[in-house]
């Protein structure tokens, strides 16, 4: 009876144990925080903690994927160069109104960047920070790094906002994880148009890559992480269980003796 007793509180214990470890945690890569909080701020290299031991690092790339391109912080409070169409605030696909305030967007290579995009060169007439007009206009790349063994990365959805119609003959316009295509950068109907990409909580590895068709923006992309158990923990676990079990058939097959009371 001690035996099963004691048993029995090692699995709630573990069982307790796993719950935990199993836990949820959302979050968000939005451009109005550090590292980046200005327009114009370069976001290259740049790396984000998302919590739970979890970062990610965004790049940009030419639409070759390979040669690198400028990624930049825009403000659709005050737009600059010359982008109007980029001004908030935005009417989302069931029309309803959103200021994203900053977002992040591929530099146009005509407006060369120094050490920010503040100050473009040539710096008329389109200074400052000005999305990528032409058609494919290139990538962004997201690498996330996670420190904490068995955590486990999903995607659930990205904001877009002044994509242009996307055809059926453009090359440039996957949503990818881990380089395979889940879903296609959606049209938000023009300028000052915004829509939501749901992803439905992907499980992603290392990398998310969006491929923008044409000019545009990008915020807020949302995920979750989940602590799976541990293999240590479902080890023991399984230990605890092939004692309970044992023990349950050990108490049935030597029942407790009774004592007879003598008359």
């Amino acid at each position: 009876m001690k035996i099963r007793y004691l048993t029995g509180i090692a699995l709630s214990a573990l069982i307790g144990t796993s719950t935990v470890q199993a836990a949820t945690m959302s979050w968000k890569i939005d451009f109005d925080n550090a590292p980046v909080t200005s327009a114009g701020d370069i976001v290259n290299g740049l790396m984000f903690n998302l919590g739970g031991g979890v970062s990610v690092t965004i790049t940009a790339t030419q639409p070759d994927g390979v040669t690198s391109k400028t990624a930049t912080i825009f403000d659709t409070d005050d737009p600059t160069g010359n982008d109007a169409d980029l001004a908030a605030s935005f009417t989302t696909m069931n029309g309803a109104e959103t200021d994203p305030k900053n977002v992040l967007i591929l530099q146009d290579d005509r407006f060369a960047c120094g050490t920010d995009c503040v100050t473009t060169t040539p710096s008329s007439p389109f200074n400052g920070p000005n999305d990528e007009a032409n058609r494919p206009a290139g990538n962004f790349l997201f690498t996330f790094a996670s420190t904490i063994p068995g955590t486990m990365i999903l995607i659930d959805s990205i904001d877009f906002y002044d994509v242009e119609p996307v055809g059926e003959f453009d090359l440039n316009k996957e949503i990818l994880i881990d380089g395979a295509m889940i879903a296609i950068v959606p049209n938000t109907g023009g300028n000052n148009k915004g829509a939501r990409r749901d992803l439905g909580g992907q499980q992603l590895f290392a990398t998310l890559t969006i491929q923008m068709p044409g000019s545009g923006a990008i915020d807020n992309i949302r995920g979750r992480f989940v602590k799976v158990p541990e293999p240590e923990t479902l080890s023991l676990l399984l230990i605890t269980l092939g004692i309970f079990f044992a023990a349950n058939r050990f108490t049935r097959g030597n029942p407790i003796p009774t004592r007879r009371r003598r008359s």
